[in-house]
């Protein structure tokens, strides 16, 4: 007889729930290899996504200090998109990819902020080599030399 203190051991009425469990797992495995699972790679390669996301982010806040409202930012922001030829989805795929997969997700902010700052030396040399350009042309000549 089972006492109180005794274990317990599955009787009939366990084994429905047995295989209950063997089905929902074997259900979760299979939705594992569904199309809706997280993907291998990137949608977009990452030194093209990278260059496209940099472009998109400073475009953006160029048209903000243009003072142009938010249609006709994606409107820019779509005209860059398809001069890169990418369509929404693939960003989207691409952007929900990096989402679930954070070590590259760093990574690619890594290699963007990377990006963006070679972007901003390349614009600072080229300011002032404007500039000094533009000095050189107000700069009087001295006395007694000739005018260029």
């Amino acid at each position: 007889m089972d006492t109180p203190d005794s274990p317990s051991r599955p009787g009939p009425a366990a084994a429905p729930f047995a295989g209950l469990a063997a089905a929902l797992l074997l259900l979760l495995l299979a939705a594992s290899c569904t199309p809706g699972a997280p993907a291998a790679a990137p949608k977009i390669d990452e030194a093209r996504f990278a260059e496209y996301y940099a472009a998109s982010m400073i475009l953006t806040h160029q048209l903000k200090l243009q003072g142009l409202d938010s249609a006709g930012i994606a409107h820019g922001v779509d005209t860059l998109r398809r001069s890169y030829h990418l369509d929404q989805e693939d960003i989207q795929e691409t952007l929900d990819y990096y989402h679930q997969h954070l070590p590259q997700w760093r990574d690619f902010n890594a290699k963007l902020i990377s990006l963006l700052s070679e972007r901003q030396k390349s614009v600072h040399r080229e300011n002032l080599q404007r500039e000094s350009r533009d000095t050189i042309r107000r700069t009087p000549n001295p006395p007694g030399t000739p005018v260029r």
